[in-house]
């Protein structure tokens, strides 16, 4: 079993990578918007490239009924409201389950 967090597949050494192989094996998922310039690891969300509803569709598939952890890391650096984007990509979520 093993978490799934869909930005090291845009940022990384996994970097476009096809992650499709990894669904049947996810027991946790930590989501975050991120980009695919550099610094873009986490952006605000709707600003990035992660497809949620593609995500969501995988996981339901594969049979996936845990929790969806919203992964947004509090930094300094963050030129965004760590709180109000932690309810935004709460909200996008909802609508997708």
């Amino acid at each position: 079993m093993l978490t799934l967090d869909p930005s090291h597949f845009l940022q990384g050494a996994h970097k476009n990578e096809d992650f499709d192989i990894v669904f049947p094996y996810v027991n946790n998922v930590h989501l975050r918007d991120t980009g695919i310039g550099p610094g873009e690891f986490q952006v605000r969300v709707g600003q990035g490239r992660v497809d949620y509803a593609r995500i969501v569709d995988k996981l339901e598939r594969y049979g996936y009924n845990r929790a969806l952890t919203v992964a947004i890391i509090d930094r300094i650096e963050n030129p965004f409201d760590r709180e109000v984007e932690v309810r935004k990509l709460k909200l996008l979520l909802e609508t997708l389950i």
